[in-house]
């Protein structure tokens, strides 16, 4: 029983991978699909529409990328939103460079005259390169993928379960021997599974191996970067500008990401940067283009 805290992309990937890793050895032998895996991922959100995910992603067209070993890189790019070129501008509008292959033209003509072949171009509908799809739409593709590939209904989801804390009955075992103070408490140990959940609703769970999947201010992560990484020296506590790995240390970069439904010319099949030396407003489309059959903007 595998446990996945968090329902973002990186939880639903880590379950869609593992159902994927199942229905694979299932193929290849019979010997191997003798393990099944049931997993459950927990989501502290009461739905999947309980937030707005306002912002897109852009990604890599990769055919042996992550993408690909997932098998939703061609769905995917179904949904890019082509991109063929960005302007570079100052805050006054003076550009101060571009690149994309809609300026490829006067290459591809030189290509074709050397070649011979009339058919050789590099525009074409979106780039094999990037794909711009909006994180919400993606994290969609993800879970159609996954209740797709359960055939066996391995996988459920539990909304509405914040994890306070875990408790690694493996670990404690082990403490447990080395104190040789076993007795009771390490037999009982034995006969759960080795971790056991939390939940701020005061509920519990127990699986067998925990995924910690839930962002960058991950309960998971902060409890065992806690029980696994040196504490700070008193050097470290006197020292301010330490370096130290137990936790996120901030570097003075801020990003702020978006989506709106404005229209304008230089987002239509493009994008462009701002620049002043010290911000970068960067706007690129997620949605629609001129080449795009259903005239979505």
């Amino acid at each position: 029983h595998i446990g996945i805290i968090g329902s973002g992309l990186g939880g639903i990937s880590a379950a869609l991978a593992i159902i994927n890793m199942q229905k694979a050895r299932r193929e290849s032998s019979s010997a191997a699909a003798s393990t099944t895996y049931q997993i459950t991922i927990y989501e502290r959100d009461k739905s999947f529409s309980d937030r707005k995910e306002g912002y897109g992603m852009t990604l890599t067209y990769d055919s042996n990328g992550p993408l690909q070993k997932l098998g939703v890189l061609e769905e995917v790019a179904s949904r890019d939103c082509p991109s063929r070129c960005h302007y570079l501008f100052t805050t006054n509008g003076i550009i101060k460079g571009y690149f994309g292959n809609a300026f490829y033209k006067e290459e591809e003509e030189e290509e074709k005259s050397k070649k011979h072949d009339s058919n050789i171009t590099k525009r074409g509908v979106g780039q094999r390169g990037n794909l711009r799809i909006p994180r919400s739409e993606l994290r969609a593709i993800l879970w159609n993928a996954l209740k797709s590939n359960d055939v066996d209904n391995n996988v459920s989801i539990s909304f509405g379960k914040r994890l306070v804390h875990y408790i690694d009955r493996a670990m404690m075992d082990k403490l447990c021997q080395i104190g040789k103070q076993c007795g009771k408490a390490a037999n009982r140990a034995k006969e759960q599974n080795a971790v056991l959940l939390t939940f701020e609703d005061g509920t519990t769970a127990e699986v067998d191996l925990l995924i910690g999947a839930d962002g960058v201010n991950s309960v998971v992560a902060k409890q065992y970067l806690q029980n696994t990484l040196p504490t700070k020296s008193k050097d470290q506590q006197k020292d301010e500008t330490a370096d130290t790995t137990s936790s996120p240390r901030q570097i003075g970069i801020f990003i702020m990401l978006g989506i709106t439904n404005h229209f304008h010319p230089l987002i239509d099949e493009r994008g462009f940067y701002t620049l002043d030396g010290f911000h970068r407003l960067f706007i690129m489309p997620f949605e629609g283009s001129r080449m795009a059959s259903s005239g979505r903007r």
